[in-house]
């Protein structure tokens, strides 16, 4: 519902930040929101307009999330846009891990994938 209103990235973003708690859509757009620099200004301004007042049970998607990050760091390391090295130190990730998940052996719930 989330990914229809504001997109895939912004609903992750929400995830990463509160998943696992209830998230509470203000009544009213407020540019102060604890949501703006989590998400965009356009995005909580779409949330309002969609379910002004409305909650929402945010998963904690530990799964899902660590896949999405995996492939994303596959995707740059491929691209050669960054190093290992700058991999780990933007994800706060030990180059080993790095090596690993570049490698295609990290382990991944790839059936979570789909919440997103």
């Amino acid at each position: 519902e989330l990914v229809d209103q504001i997109g895939v990235s912004e609903t992750l973003a929400l995830v990463e930040r509160f998943g696992g708690t209830r998230l509470y859509v203000p009544t009213k757009y407020d540019p102060m929101s604890e949501l703006i620099g989590i998400i965009s200004h356009k995005a909580v301004a779409s949330l309002v307009q969609y379910a002004a007042g409305d909650v929402f049970d945010l998963p904690k998607a530990d799964a899902a999330i660590r896949a999405v990050r995996n492939r994303r760091i596959r995707e740059k390391w491929q691209s050669g846009d960054r190093t290992q090295r700058q991999l780990a130190i933007e994800y706060h990730l030990t180059e080993r891990q790095i090596r690993t998940i570049c490698a295609g052996l990290e382990d991944s719930d790839d059936r979570q994938q789909s919440l997103f």
